[in-house]
């Protein structure tokens, strides 16, 4: 290493080799590490993956030439819980442990491709997990919570629709729908949001864009900017008749009215047939819950 201090380095940079070369020949020898996690007012959940907690939790190395380092190569290990859970860290080999204050689990209901199943209560007409990785790949999906009144849904897709063609006229239709049923005024008459993918509202024809449009009450509108064939993560929300749609955590600006549709009747996710064409989805994850 004294030799290395005189040698002439051809660039700025000789410093940095030497600091590299003698950490590798004399590694630290790590004696503890120290888990400071400051949740705050952060509200963690039951069903939060525990890598949310990492934007809370500094980790320092203690190493037996009396210096110390943060780190960020560590493991968490343990299980959220309602109450107060106790969550181990690891990193090269030495542990601590800290608490968190968990709240009940934010989701009524909740699903991802990794899963490789089906969703529960969801029929297609076939289905696979190979077609595009991290992705369930179905073929007219529906997915019927059996639920109505205030609701949250959320699911990280995208769509694609095949259609036939004569001429220059692209058969197309609204599909696939995710819905939320607030209210049946009377028979067949209902009321509630819905997200509607390859919309024929789309100015752009033929169908080479994937246009998005929002439903209220029955009352379209087409969503400018947002391509459905590409991943989005949509949240369609309603609060005792109230309603927004957030796509990607981004507010869409929506126009509340009063109106009914027959056109809105469950809770979930619609594929109907198509006339010409078939209607398939690329789901990443679905979650849902009651809002009170």
């Amino acid at each position: 290493m004294a030799c290395f201090e005189h040698v002439a380095w051809i660039d700025d940079d000789g410093q940095d080799y030497y600091d590299a070369l003698e950490s590798a020949m004399n590694p630290k020898t790590l004696l503890s590490i120290n888990a400071v996690f400051t949740q705050g007012q952060n509200v963690i959940y039951a069903d939060d993956d525990l890598e949310t907690l990492r934007q809370y939790l500094v980790v320092t190395a203690n190493y037996a030439d009396s210096t110390s380092a943060v780190v960020l190569g560590y493991v968490l290990s343990g299980t959220l819980t309602e109450g107060t859970s106790t969550i181990t860290v690891t990193y090269e080999g030495k542990t601590d442990t800290f608490t968190v204050i968990v709240s009940a689990a934010y989701w009524d209901y909740k699903w991802d491709a990794s899963s490789h199943t089906l969703p529960n209560d969801m029929t297609a007409d076939s289905y696979d997990f190979t077609t595009e990785s991290g992705a369930l790949y179905a073929k007219q999906p529906n997915l019927d919570f059996g639920v109505m009144g205030s609701y949250e849904l959320e699911v990280t897709c995208k769509f694609r629709n095949t259609y036939e063609s004569s001429g220059d006229v692209f058969y197309s239709g609204n599909n696939s729908q995710l819905q939320i049923l607030s209210e049946e005024v009377s028979t067949g008459v209902y009321r509630g949001i819905k997200l509607i993918a390859n919309s024929s509202l789309n100015p752009d024809n033929p169908k080479t864009y994937a246009g998005i449009a929002v439903g209220i009450n029955g009352t379209n509108a087409y969503i400018p900017g947002v391509n459905g064939s590409e991943y989005h993560t949509y949240n369609v929300k309603c609060t005792n008749g109230v309603y927004s749609l957030n796509i990607d955590g981004d507010a869409i600006s929506l126009t509340q009215n009063n109106n009914t549709t027959q056109y809105l009747d469950f809770t979930g996710i619609v594929s109907a047939v198509l006339t010409n064409g078939i209607a398939y989805m690329f789901i990443k994850s679905i979650k849902m819950r009651s809002v009170s």
